[in-house]
């Protein structure tokens, strides 16, 4: 068995990091792979707060995730002490209709939690493991999941989500062939060298499927308004053909941003 586990709380013992140091008085263990750990901070000598992946031999246990109390926990939610929610131990939590709007639960490991018909709007789930997760009924109305896990979760009748297809047609324009985006390329990392930047050229990439990530592979693209702001390199005008939208992704928190797994180049856009 490895040194710690998920739940455990522990304390920076060296100054290797410049977080997780010395200063870190109270982490609590969000995963383990091997040597390696996932940090999330809870008390700090600075207040610095973060989550972190580092090694165990920095580290010492000084306790373990608070077992979870209803009661208990929906208290210290309506005094909003962020440190103590993140003591407690969320997996398998029974918080089915509790209302846990504008609750800041980012990072927490909420794995098979039971949290159908809750109220999580405005929540900040950021980080947060909801894998296995039933959320059947509840509201996620502007909840934030950038970069949550929501794999094997249910999802069945709940409200909030940005839902794509609403999302496509009230923010990009189509014709008969498809939806017309727009691009610039080689602004924040260099385009692959397969791809033929000129008109009528079909370009492809491997597209990441996960709509908890606001970033992520794939052709980003955006409406013309968002790419004008964005930057100041040259912008084109794409064509994601109505047969190719199987590969669009529409994050659920998109800063504006889509990503598909292929396009075709239009032209440059004439300013």
């Amino acid at each position: 068995m490895g040194k710690f586990k998920v739940g455990d709380l522990v304390k920076g013992i060296s100054d290797n990091y410049n977080i997780t140091d010395r200063d870190m008085t109270k982490g609590i263990v969000r995963r383990v792979c091997g040597d390696i750990i996932t940090v999330e901070v809870i008390e700090h000598k600075s207040g610095r707060t973060g989550t972190f992946e580092v090694d165990t031999k920095y580290f010492e246990k000084i306790g373990e995730a608070i077992p979870f109390d209803r009661e208990e926990f929906l208290k210290i939610l309506g005094n909003r002490d962020k440190k103590k929610l993140l003591e407690f131990n969320l997996s398998d939590a029974d918080l089915s209709d509790a209302n846990l709007r504008r609750a800041n639960l980012s990072g927490a490991d909420l794995s098979d939690a039971n949290l159908s018909g809750a109220n999580l709007s405005d929540a900040n789930l950021s980080g947060a493991n909801l894998s296995g997760a039933d959320l059947s009924g509840a509201d996620l109305s502007d909840a934030n999941l950038s970069g949550a896990d929501l794999s094997g979760a249910n999802l069945s009748q709940t409200t909030g989500l940005l839902d794509a297809i609403n999302y496509l047609e009230a923010h990009f324009e189509r014709n008969k062939d498809g939806y017309i985006v727009y691009k610039s390329f080689g602004i924040y990392y260099e385009s692959p060298e397969k791809w033929e930047i000129k008109p009528d050229s079909v370009i492809e990439e491997v597209c990441n499927t996960n709509r908890t990530d606001i970033c992520g592979s794939g052709i980003n693209v955006a409406p013309i308004d968002w790419v004008r702001s964005d930057n100041h390199g040259r912008i084109y005008k794409l064509l994601i053909r109505y047969e190719w939208l199987a590969g669009v992704v529409v994050p659920f928190g998109t800063d504006g941003k889509i990503r598909c797994s292929r396009a075709q180049i239009i032209g440059p856009v004439e300013e």
